[in-house]
Protein backbone atom coordinates (compact mmCIF):
# COMPACT_ATOMS: atom_id res chain seq x y z
CA UNK A 1 0.00 0.00 0.00
CA UNK A 2 1.52 3.31 -1.23
CA UNK A 3 0.38 6.25 1.18
CA UNK A 4 -0.78 9.30 -0.21
CA UNK A 5 0.75 12.44 0.51
CA UNK A 6 -1.69 15.73 0.69
CA UNK A 7 -3.17 17.82 3.19
CA UNK A 8 -6.73 18.12 4.66
CA UNK A 9 -8.25 21.54 5.25
CA UNK A 10 -10.63 21.49 8.90
CA UNK A 11 -12.52 24.64 8.60
CA UNK A 12 -16.00 26.09 10.11
CA UNK A 13 -18.56 25.45 7.08
CA UNK A 14 -20.27 28.79 7.79
CA UNK A 15 -20.81 31.36 6.17
CA UNK A 16 -19.06 29.65 3.92
CA UNK A 17 -20.29 26.29 2.99
CA UNK A 18 -16.77 25.20 0.67
CA UNK A 19 -13.87 26.78 1.90
CA UNK A 20 -11.52 24.82 1.22
CA UNK A 21 -11.88 24.58 -2.45
CA UNK A 22 -9.07 26.96 -4.45
CA UNK A 23 -5.51 27.35 -4.43
CA UNK A 24 -3.82 27.19 -1.25
CA UNK A 25 -0.22 29.08 -1.32
CA UNK A 26 1.99 28.28 1.30
CA UNK A 27 5.79 28.81 1.85
CA UNK A 28 8.35 27.34 3.91
CA UNK A 29 12.11 28.16 4.14
CA UNK A 30 15.13 26.50 6.00
CA UNK A 31 17.88 28.54 6.95
CA UNK A 32 20.81 28.67 9.30
CA UNK A 33 20.00 31.10 12.70
CA UNK A 34 21.86 31.55 15.79
CA UNK A 35 19.84 28.88 17.89
CA UNK A 36 21.83 29.70 21.13
CA UNK A 37 18.88 32.28 22.29
CA UNK A 38 15.19 32.47 21.25
CA UNK A 39 15.18 35.97 20.27
CA UNK A 40 17.99 35.45 17.61
CA UNK A 41 15.53 33.31 15.94
CA UNK A 42 12.76 35.26 16.63
CA UNK A 43 14.80 37.98 14.79
CA UNK A 44 15.84 35.87 11.62
CA UNK A 45 11.69 34.43 11.17
CA UNK A 46 10.92 38.09 11.29
CA UNK A 47 13.78 39.05 8.83
CA UNK A 48 12.38 36.32 6.67
CA UNK A 49 8.72 36.98 7.18
CA UNK A 50 8.95 40.87 6.69
CA UNK A 51 11.77 41.63 4.66
CA UNK A 52 13.71 44.80 3.82
CA UNK A 53 11.83 47.23 1.71
CA UNK A 54 12.97 50.36 0.39
CA UNK A 55 12.22 53.84 -1.36
CA UNK A 56 14.84 55.49 -3.11
CA UNK A 57 14.70 59.09 -2.73
CA UNK A 58 16.25 61.89 -5.00
CA UNK A 59 18.56 64.61 -3.38
CA UNK A 60 17.18 67.12 -1.41
CA UNK A 61 17.65 70.03 1.59
CA UNK A 62 16.48 69.58 4.99
CA UNK A 63 17.18 68.99 8.90
CA UNK A 64 16.98 65.96 9.55
CA UNK A 65 19.83 62.89 9.71
CA UNK A 66 20.55 61.29 6.50
CA UNK A 67 19.91 58.25 8.58
CA UNK A 68 17.66 57.95 10.94
CA UNK A 69 15.36 54.56 12.86
CA UNK A 70 11.83 55.09 14.33
CA UNK A 71 12.67 52.40 16.89
CA UNK A 72 15.50 50.06 18.13
CA UNK A 73 15.53 47.81 20.52
CA UNK A 74 19.37 48.42 22.32
CA UNK A 75 19.35 45.73 24.70
CA UNK A 76 17.69 42.83 26.37
CA UNK A 77 16.10 39.59 25.61
CA UNK A 78 12.57 40.81 24.51
CA UNK A 79 10.89 41.00 21.14
CA UNK A 80 8.51 43.80 19.94
CA UNK A 81 5.21 42.31 18.87
CA UNK A 82 3.68 45.74 18.46
CA UNK A 83 3.85 49.34 18.01
CA UNK A 84 0.50 51.43 17.74
CA UNK A 85 -1.60 54.13 18.71
CA UNK A 86 -3.44 53.65 21.85
CA UNK A 87 -7.05 53.16 21.85
CA UNK A 88 -7.73 56.63 23.55
CA UNK A 89 -6.13 57.96 20.08
CA UNK A 90 -4.29 60.22 21.76
CA UNK A 91 -2.07 61.34 19.41
CA UNK A 92 1.05 62.36 20.83
CA UNK A 93 1.60 58.72 22.80
CA UNK A 94 2.49 55.13 21.35
CA UNK A 95 1.84 51.80 23.11
CA UNK A 96 4.97 49.46 22.37
CA UNK A 97 4.17 45.78 23.38
CA UNK A 98 6.98 43.80 24.54
CA UNK A 99 7.46 40.18 25.68
CA UNK A 100 10.19 38.41 27.31
CA UNK A 101 12.34 35.32 25.24
CA UNK A 102 14.68 33.62 27.10
CA UNK A 103 12.94 32.89 30.40
CA UNK A 104 14.44 35.09 32.76
CA UNK A 105 14.72 38.29 33.96
CA UNK A 106 16.00 40.71 31.65
CA UNK A 107 15.92 44.62 31.41
CA UNK A 108 14.71 46.13 28.17
CA UNK A 109 16.02 49.51 26.34
CA UNK A 110 14.33 51.25 23.81
CA UNK A 111 15.57 53.44 21.70
CA UNK A 112 13.20 56.40 19.94
CA UNK A 113 13.01 58.56 17.25
CA UNK A 114 13.41 61.54 19.85
CA UNK A 115 13.44 61.83 23.48
CA UNK A 116 9.96 61.21 25.12
CA UNK A 117 8.38 63.33 27.79
CA UNK A 118 7.30 60.19 29.85
CA UNK A 119 6.82 56.74 29.84
CA UNK A 120 5.04 54.15 31.86
CA UNK A 121 3.91 50.54 32.16
CA UNK A 122 0.09 49.63 31.46
CA UNK A 123 -2.40 46.38 31.64
CA UNK A 124 -2.80 44.53 28.54
CA UNK A 125 -5.90 47.42 28.37
CA UNK A 126 -3.68 49.65 28.54
CA UNK A 127 -4.73 51.21 31.88
CA UNK A 128 -1.63 52.75 33.62
CA UNK A 129 -0.10 50.16 36.34
CA UNK A 130 0.17 51.51 39.66
CA UNK A 131 2.10 48.82 40.99
CA UNK A 132 4.80 46.80 38.64
CA UNK A 133 8.25 47.40 36.71
CA UNK A 134 8.73 51.55 35.99
CA UNK A 135 9.99 52.45 32.58
CA UNK A 136 12.82 54.88 32.97
CA UNK A 137 13.19 57.91 30.28
CA UNK A 138 16.90 58.92 29.52
CA UNK A 139 17.10 61.27 27.05
CA UNK A 140 15.58 59.60 23.81
CA UNK A 141 15.80 55.89 25.63
CA UNK A 142 13.61 54.36 27.68
CA UNK A 143 14.58 51.31 30.09
CA UNK A 144 11.55 48.87 31.53
CA UNK A 145 12.35 45.40 33.78
CA UNK A 146 10.71 42.26 32.27
CA UNK A 147 9.92 39.75 33.95
CA UNK A 148 10.08 35.93 33.12
CA UNK A 149 7.82 35.28 30.06
CA UNK A 150 5.98 38.04 30.70
CA UNK A 151 4.34 41.13 28.42
CA UNK A 152 4.65 44.47 28.91
CA UNK A 153 2.79 47.27 27.60
CA UNK A 154 4.99 50.14 27.56
CA UNK A 155 3.25 53.78 27.06
CA UNK A 156 5.10 56.28 25.75
CA UNK A 157 4.18 59.83 25.64
CA UNK A 158 5.91 62.44 23.26
CA UNK A 159 6.33 65.98 23.14
CA UNK A 160 7.70 68.94 20.68
CA UNK A 161 9.02 65.86 18.46
CA UNK A 162 7.83 67.59 15.45
CA UNK A 163 10.44 69.23 12.62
Amino acid sequence: MIPQLGMRIRVERAPDPHPELGNHRFSFAVSLADASSTAGLIAAARERAHPLAMVSGTSHAGSLPLAQGFLSLESGAVAVSAVKMPEDEEGSRLVVRLYETEGRKTSATLRFFCAPASAWVADLNENRLKDGAAAVVEGDTVTVDVEPHAIVTLVVQFEGCRK
